[in-house]
């Protein structure tokens, strides 16, 4: 493809731009980002292992170990342990992380309309476009 590099470039600048602001964003809720990530998929899948939610955050284990020990400690979460497998641990949402969760949220998806509100294209073909170079990239990210 010719115009690939283009393309990259575009796409890396506007994640740049979009973690940059995401970093700005959450930080009035004493959030990063990560943080705001687990926070939605433990929401969304209720007693989540830690194996699941660092496949879900592209995260190794250690790194997520780190960050649900910070939210526990900020009594945003908490780790119980699965009845079935004892070395499992399953995870779910304080009546404080649902409640910052739900807050943040809402704001955030506020924050998102305004920040994609100038974009006149067909929004269903946009995230089609992205979700074709998303499957491409889980399943052969690299050339041969």
């Amino acid at each position: 493809m010719k115009n690939s590099s283009q393309i990259y470039d575009v796409l890396m600048e506007n994640y740049l731009l979009l973690v940059e602001s995401d970093r700005q964003f959450f930080t009035r809720f004493h959030l990063s980002q990560v943080r705001y990530f687990a926070l939605l998929h433990i929401s969304q899948n209720p007693e989540l292992s830690l194996t699941e939610l660092s496949k879900k955050l592209l995260c190794t284990k250690g790194n997520t170990t780190r960050i649900i020990q910070g939210m526990v400690t900020d009594d945003l979460l908490m780790v119980t342990k699965d009845l079935d497998d004892h070395r499992a641990m399953q995870l779910n949402l304080t009546e404080k992380g649902k409640d910052l969760f739900l807050l943040v949220e809402r704001e955030f998806d506020e924050f998102n309309q305004f920040r994609f509100a100038g974009i006149n294209a067909n929004p269903e073909l946009l995230i089609r476009l992205n979700s074709i170079l998303k499957a491409r990239l889980e399943n052969n990210p690299k050339k041969d």
